[in-house]
């Protein structure tokens, strides 16, 4: 799994409803270039 995987995940995941999801983000955000992730989230991409 790469970080772009996870960025995906994380942009799309972040507020669903099961805690499952919920918990996975963050331990996302704290995997090395986790704050990097955190900044990507939102912005938009070419």
């Amino acid at each position: 799994m790469t970080y772009e995987n996870l960025l995906n995940m994380l942009e799309y995941r972040r507020g669903h409803k099961l805690d499952e999801w919920r918990m996975f983000c963050d331990w996302i955000l704290t995997l090395p270039y986790g704050s990097l992730l955190k900044e990507g989230v939102g912005n938009e991409q070419s």
